[in-house]
């Protein structure tokens, strides 16, 4: 086979090699920001914090050693002999095209960059293809209001009962409604809330569908999740779990969407009852949520991710 181009994530490298070996066009998407690229005021989406302009533009280059570095070592794998050097790797890195598959609302192109990296907008599928609520799902956001959803999505923890079993007992001490989708397990069903009326569990929902019909969502801080929370209208609670979650945690509170959410591995009853507390009560958080929502849902950026991908 012999594509014309190859798009891909930074997680898989071998395309950098075939564009350089075949010279021909690859584009790098990043659905996180901070990623290869300098941004004033922040570090690489590694390390999540702010150490100033000096030690932040070290933490880049830094990651991009090893990114290229891991893009080198790639070729040892691979049965055709090659001999790119990490220089030549570097430069063919810094020269393609990088597409950033995030909301300008949420994350702007700085003006400093090379025009070869955009920000290119938030795109999802419809994902309520052949599926269809369960009646009682239906009956459950009927018959309550500012329904909270909760979900780990594809993340785990090592203590998935004990995890949700504080969540759900700060929930219940609120007497906020709340849907769990238990998803790939860090949180999981547990009989004594699944008896109490204001909990629904469920194993897979389409995001599209149920962010629409609730005031807001305690997530684990994946982007897709946190774009499609806020696209939605929902104040967001981020619990992070590894790397890029804790930058948007970090986002979302810089936003005001909500509140800084706390690491999975630090949680506590007492911080996570206030933060659920100010998430539901707070007002000012589902006012900016609604003003990112119609910002995002104003955007209108598939041609322009067409065109940064394709280049006609």
């Amino acid at each position: 086979e012999q594509p014309d181009i190859i798009v891909h994530n930074a997680k898989c490298n071998y395309p950098v090699i075939w564009g350089m070996k075949n010279k021909k066009r690859t584009v790098l998407v990043s659905p996180v920001p901070y990623f290869m690229y300098y941004v004033q005021g922040h570090s690489h989406i590694g390390f999540n914090k702010n150490f100033g302009t000096f030690i932040n533009k070290l933490t880049y280059r830094l990651s991009n050693y090893g990114l290229v570095k891991t893009i080198y070592d790639s070729q040892k794998s691979i049965p055709e002999k090659l001999s790119i050097s990490k220089k030549q790797i570097k430069e063919n890195l810094f020269k393609k095209d990088l597409v950033y598959t995030i909301s300008p609302s949420l994350f702007q192109r700085p003006n400093y960059w090379n025009e070869n990296v955009q920000v290119s907008g938030y795109h999802e599928r419809s994902k309520t293809i052949n599926w269809e609520p369960s009646q009682e799902l239906l009956d459950f956001l009927n018959n309550h209001n500012k329904v909270l959803f909760l979900t780990f999505g594809s993340m785990i923890n090592s203590f998935p009962r004990e995890t949700s079993s504080l969540i759900y007992n700060e929930l219940n001490k609120l007497k906020i409604p709340v849907i769990v989708n238990t998803a790939s397990g860090g949180l999981i069903k547990i009989d004594k809330f699944a008896l109490n009326e204001n909990f629904f569990f469920v194993n897979q929902i389409p995001y599209d569908w149920i962010f629409n019909r609730v005031y807001g969502v305690i997530h684990h801080g994946g982007s897709g999740t946190t774009n499609s929370a806020l696209k939605y209208g929902c104040v967001t609670l981020i619990i992070p779990h590894i790397i890029d979650q804790f930058g948007w945690n970090n986002l979302i509170s810089k936003l005001g969407a909500g509140p800084k959410g706390i690491s999975i591995n630090k949680l506590k009853k007492d911080k996570l009852n206030t933060l659920i507390y100010d998430l539901y009560n707070r007002k000012h958080y589902l006012k900016t949520a609604n003003e990112i929502s119609q910002k995002m849902k104003d955007e209108k950026l598939e041609d322009k991710l067409y065109k940064d991908i394709i280049k006609k």
